[in-house]
């Protein structure tokens, strides 16, 4: 049995993993997956399978690129049921590259009629030294990446450096003055072409058992995109929060940027139930203590022409749920943009010059631009 910094391969959950394939687990073993390592063994990803639920392939995009590989994957692992599992490239098994041997088969003490569970790791010297993936089981894709030191700033972004640290927020960026929540305080703003938030719990800590995620309304239309049930209760009640993003925060350190829901499903406008795709990884860190996250996304990973979005916090601090029905607005106004000065259109210009704004119209027609949502 081997152990890869907090975790060890013997068919118990522990250490850095969380849900790698949504829509399942909800009895028994559900599927994890995660990174861990020490100075000892090395990095590896370990995998946590309920065979019952799931039966393989694992498809691994290391180069977080999906222009390369075999539909973007680089590697896959197979396994037979009770024998060794196989790390492969290219095509369903086309090429192998090594025969695991740090795995276990268990009962699934949770539901001991189902199939065994399997755990197994994946040094990253077999995989080129990757240290994050894309991970796609069954249904559900999920990021994977090494544990992140708490308190040490990853870049900087605009004017914020992303380190946890809440130093470089004001009272009144807060966002959520209208509707706060006692047990958390969120911030946002724009700068530097990235969407920026800040979360601080005044009790608990975010590796805590409980959720957190902002859902983005980056067009303003609460008529498009998801609606939300408020909890994983069959037939919860939805808020048509018209999402269409959602920043996660899991209880395994990570922040990832997804379209679509986290644990349990959201809604489209046909009713259809949509679960989570994820977009990408996006620049974030977690205080030392855990109490205070910062995240940034750039605007450009939301598409063209965003400037913000209605911000609805869902989150279970300070009490479940707690979704905003209302939501925050982080966007262009809190940034330096003005409007532009309005203009005539050659039609309605009356003036010695088509371009002179100069009118004798009653009902002029006038153009101009401003960040979304300013009123005109």
């Amino acid at each position: 049995m081997a152990t890869y910094g907090s975790t060890s391969v013997n068919g118990l959950l522990n250490g850095n993993l969380q849900f790698l394939n949504q829509g399942y687990g909800l009895t028994g073993y559900p599927d994890y997956g995660g990174f861990d390592g020490d100075p000892v063994n090395g990095n590896a990803f370990i995998f946590l399978v309920k065979l019952g639920g799931s039966t393989g392939p694992i498809w691994l995009d290391t180069d977080l690129n999906k222009a390369t590989g075999y539909n973007g994957y680089d590697y896959h692992v197979i396994w037979s049921g009770s024998g060794p599992p196989k790390l492969y490239s290219g095509s369903l098994g086309q090429t192998l590259i090594a025969t695991l041997t740090d795995y276990v088969y268990v009962p699934n003490s949770q539901n001991p009629t189902a199939q065994p569970a399997l755990e197994f790791a994946i040094p990253a010297n077999l995989i080129g030294g990757a240290k994050s993936a894309f991970v796609t089981l069954g249904s559900g894709t999920s990021y994977i990446t090494a544990p992140q030191a708490p308190g040490v700033a990853v870049e900087t972004v605009g004017a914020v450096t992303i380190d946890g640290n809440l130093g470089d927020w004001t009272q009144a960026q807060r966002i959520d003055s209208s509707a706060p929540n006692p047990a958390m305080d969120v911030y946002g703003r724009i700068d530097g072409g990235n969407m920026i938030f800040a979360l601080h719990l005044n009790s608990g800590d975010f590796r805590s058992a409980t959720y957190t995620t902002l859902w983005l309304d980056t067009d303003f239309n609460r008529a498009t995109g998801f609606s939300v049930p408020i909890s994983n209760t069959s037939g919860a009640p939805q808020v048509q929060v018209g999402a269409e993003y959602n920043l996660r925060f899991d209880t395994a350190g990570h922040v990832i940027l997804e379209k679509g829901n986290t644990l349990w499903p959201a809604y489209s406008e046909n009713g259809a139930a949509v679960y989570s795709e994820t977009v990408g990884p996006v620049p974030f860190a977690f205080s030392a203590d855990y109490k205070s996250v910062e995240v940034a996304v750039p605007l450009a990973m939301l598409g063209a022409n965003v400037t913000g979005a209605v911000v609805h916090v869902d989150s279970s601090y300070g009490g479940d749920p707690a979704l905003t029905a209302d939501g925050y607005t982080v966007g262009a106004l809190t940034t330096a943009t003005a409007p532009s000065a309005p203009d005539l259109v050659a039609a309605s210009d009356t003036g010695p010059s088509s371009s002179d704004n100069i009118t004798s119209v009653t009902t002029p027609t006038v153009t101009g631009t401003a960040p979304r949502p300013a009123p005109l």
